[in-house]
């Protein structure tokens, strides 16, 4: 008679353990994804290899621009000696924007220089700018609406002078080199120009200023000698187009349009809006990257 085998339950507690000592029955846990931890720590990874390797440095992102250099202007009224003969003088600046992809940037700059006028002592004023006082002095006066000025502009006889130069605006460059050490870019903009001379005279302290409008033409180069620090050169030439003139005086306060005013520069022979100047500057950068 043979040995009676017992039958199979369904019931998990009565299986013999397979050899390996797991439980076939038992589901398998599920698999977790990659936490956020993980995550920062495989993009910390990331950055570090990029900052050993200076051929994947990437050029987008904020940018800010300190830029220190020496600023010159060019034409008649303030370069030749028939105006202020300026010499170059001491300029600074700066730019903030972003930069996309390493190749558009677009920001707000803003530049003031100074310029040392030559030779302009015991000279007039007025006609270092190609203006005859007696015509200048009616043209104003017509504008006020009155028919003598206090001021007797024949009596701005240069004792002293300065001169400055500011401007403010939005400034695009295109980037030829989107990674890596190198720095290469062309760039212009729309700014507001105001050119600003103040004189000690014989007839009292005089400020003249003209406002108008650039367009500054910028070129560029340099290199990045740290992910986010870049060392670079630029020329900027900024062509101006001036629209108002204004007079300040102990005795006077007034503004008017050039147009006006290049009539009054034509019976003396010169031309207001010709001799006008353009501005130009070198400077070195300090380019931050974040």
């Amino acid at each position: 008679m043979s040995p009676v085998r017992p039958t199979p339950t369904g019931d998990p507690a009565l299986r013999a353990p397979s050899i390996d000592g797991n439980d076939p029955t038992e589901a398998e846990p599920p698999r977790r994804g990659p936490t956020l931890e993980d995550l920062e720590a495989l993009e910390k990874q990331r950055r570090d290899q990029e900052r050993k390797d200076p051929k994947k440095w990437r050029h987008g992102g904020l940018i800010v621009d300190l830029q220190i250099g020496t600023g010159f202007c060019f034409r008649q009224f303030c370069r030749q000696e028939s105006g202020h003969h300026a010499a170059p003088g001491f300029t600074i600046g700066g730019f903030f924007g972003g930069n996309v992809l390493g190749i558009l940037e677009v920001g707000v700059e803003a530049g003031w220089s100074t310029l040392r006028p030559r030779g302009v002592e015991g000279r007039n004023a007025v006609t270092l700018y190609g203006l005859d006082p007696a015509l200048l002095q009616k043209v104003i006066a017509d504008q006020v609406g009155v028919e003598n000025l206090q001021v007797d502009f024949s009596t701005l006889n240069v004792t002293s002078a300065t001169s400055r130069a500011f401007n403010v605006g939005p400034t695009l460059r295109i980037h030829f080199i989107r990674k890596g050490r190198g720095l290469a870019y062309v760039g212009t903009g729309i700014h507001y120009q105001l050119w600003r001379n103040r004189y000690e005279t014989t007839g009292g302290a005089t400020r003249l200023d003209f406002h108008g409008i650039c367009a500054p033409f910028h070129v560029g180069g340099g290199a990045y000698v740290h992910p986010n620090i870049a060392v670079v050169g630029e020329f900027t030439y900024a062509v101006t187009y001036f629209v108002v003139g204004g007079v300040k005086h102990p005795n006077l306060s007034s503004i008017a349009p050039l147009a006006v005013l290049e009539d009054s520069a034509k019976e003396a022979g010169s031309s207001l809006l010709k001799g006008l100047p353009h501005f130009g500057k070198f400077t070195v950068n300090l380019r931050f990257r974040f």
